[in-house]
């Protein structure tokens, strides 16, 4: 069956055949008109050279109609192969995808394209984009816990895993999109037919549900994953920067879980400075660029009862560097065990040249991430240090978040009843920003809850705020549990807390932090009973 733009484009053809032999057609008549001039010349020998000059004017101008029709079919030819492009439908230019995802298959795992044929895709995909004014979306995907959890599990069902996860995800998208796997947990999506953020984020949301709802053997903890979205022509025109500005978009995704990010200009630097601490880190602990400085805690008489150690790491080449910025940077590379044993080492040697250190009845709180706390001998090394340092392990205290409660797996308990049994107490930091339930707090030793600094700062301009810190702290209290509040930076405050019995307090108003020969005077200046103490590091 002859399709209806084939016979269009014959018609053009025609057209401009017959256009061009029209045109061509008026130069015999100019022939005509020079035969009438020659017939009344007087014959000379100017005249016949002249009869014999019109013959060839008359050849030429007979050919010029062939000559105007040629030209003119080759023209209706030209037109005719950019309009059959310009009429192509856009399923035909998405079927090269289809074809190159069945020939293209990865050896090692069904269903996925390789890197070379994903980025000659994407390639191909760039140019005809540019070339008919087409917009299309690149994700970087990355399942954030997947090793975590196979961890955990049998690595040997590690591709098992990544095979349905792969094609459930597949099972979300359009056929001409692609998917193509680059590390054990980073994929990138190719979407094809994209004019809008409405489009791309209704697809991104039906990924992140999929992903969210996989179920594993034999285990509860939910599969969380990130992504990064960049768009052509807005996010870059060429395959590098788009698939560095999806991996920058996703890169800032700081929520612990699902969640994605459309890139800004802006995470080029953002990520630029992270790379950079990352590589000077490693090197910061040799170089001792690490530092640590002491926030005292104090009773509502204003005796010093510990103190929160703060870590503070002043770059050679960077400056002063924030901990809210470095630290998890640390987590995310790695590094964060070394820094954190470093640091419990340091406070270890520091708390030994206080005057009669143990008949002052202190303990030294350690904040421990969920990460260091499920670390393979995590435990004995901590251990280790206690050891080599001398110091009774009964003086310690470890500081977890609500996010090491709220995981279903048991590792995080069984470390914890072990540090527990030795004496080390235990303590819940920034109480009330998590997702614990009150079950999993019976469940863990917890002795102590400091309350978030942010009801703190709230706490005389919200009643509701002011009730939940009241609740926070009755049932810390008919728990046998000690409360401290943190970020105390106005008498105000102090005084509400007081009234709502509080009986620790950390913050600006009366000890900001400072190095520890300052801390080390107060504690040794201090009048002490024997409650217990408290004295902890952040890191």
């Amino acid at each position: 069956m002859i399709k209806k733009s084939n016979i269009r484009n014959s018609k053009r053809i025609l057209k401009y055949t017959l256009f061009g032999i029209a045109i061509g057609m008026l130069f015999p008549i100019f022939s005509t008109i020079i035969d009438s001039y020659d017939t009344y010349n007087v014959l000379s020998m100017n005249t016949i050279m002249n009869i014999q000059s019109s013959n060839y004017v008359h050849l030429v101008m007979d050919c010029v109609p062939l000559f105007f029709g040629f030209f003119a079919f080759l023209s209706g030819y030209k037109h005719e192969k950019i309009d059959s492009m310009n009429d192509l439908p856009k399923k035909d230019l998405m079927s090269n995808h289809d074809r190159i995802k069945s020939s293209t298959l990865n050896n090692s795992t069904e269903g996925q394209l390789n890197h070379s044929f994903f980025i000659h895709q994407l390639k191909q995909t760039i140019a005809v984009s540019s070339r008919y004014n087409l917009s299309f979306a690149l994700l970087s995907l990355n399942l954030k816990n997947f090793e975590e959890i196979i961890h955990t599990d049998d690595h040997t069902k590690g591709e098992e895993y990544i095979l349905e996860i792969l094609n459930h995800i597949k099972a979300k998208l359009r056929t001409s999109d692609l998917i193509c796997r680059f590390k054990v947990n980073d994929f990138y999506i190719l979407l094809l037919d994209i004019y809008n953020y409405q489009n791309v984020t209704k697809i991104v949301d039906n990924i992140i549900n999929t992903i969210n709802s996989f179920q594993f053997s034999d285990h509860a903890k939910r599969l969380e994953c990130n992504i990064g979205i960049s768009f052509y022509p807005n996010d870059g025109k060429d395959i590098n920067k788009l698939l560095h500005s999806a991996t920058y978009a996703r890169l800032m995704i700081k929520s612990q879980k699902s969640s994605y990010k459309l890139f800004n200009e802006h995470f080029e630097t953002t990520i630029k400075r992270k790379h950079s601490i990352v590589k000077i880190m490693r090197e910061a602990i040799d170089n001792c660029e690490f530092e640590i400085h002491f926030q005292p805690q104090h009773d509502e008489n204003l005796n010093i009862v510990g103190s929160e150690v703060l870590l503070r790491w002043n770059s050679l080449p960077l400056g002063q560097v924030n901990p809210s910025e470095f630290i998890p940077i640390a987590e995310e590379n790695g590094m964060i065990s070394d820094i954190g044993y470093w640091v419990l080492e340091e406070t270890c040697r520091y708390c030994k040249t206080i005057d009669d250190f143990h008949s002052k009845n202190i303990q030294i709180a350690i904040n421990i991430s969920y990460k260091q706390l499920i670390e393979k001998d995590f435990y004995n090394k901590f251990m280790e240090i206690i050891e080599i340092t001398k110091l009774d392990p009964s003086f310690l205290e470890i500081e977890i978040t609500e996010s090491c409660l709220s995981s279903k797996e048991d590792d995080a308990l069984k470390v914890l009843s072990l540090f527990s049994e030795k004496g080390i107490q235990i303590s819940i930091d920034d109480f009330g920003t998590g997702y614990s339930s009150l079950s999993r707090i019976l469940e863990f030793p917890i002795d102590k809850i400091k309350i978030d600094k942010s009801f703190v700062a709230s706490i005389t301009k919200n009643k509701k705020n002011m009730t939940l810190v009241k609740s926070i702290i009755n049932l810390a209290h008919s728990l046998d549990m000690k409360v401290v509040a943190e970020g105390v930076e106005t008498e105000t405050q102090f005084q509400v807390l007081k009234d709502l019995n509080c009986t620790i307090f950390q913050g600006f108003l009366h000890h900001p932090p400072d190095e520890f020969k300052v801390f080390k005077k107060l504690v040794n200046d201090s009048v002490y009973s024997c409650l217990p103490k408290s004295y902890s590091y952040l890191v």
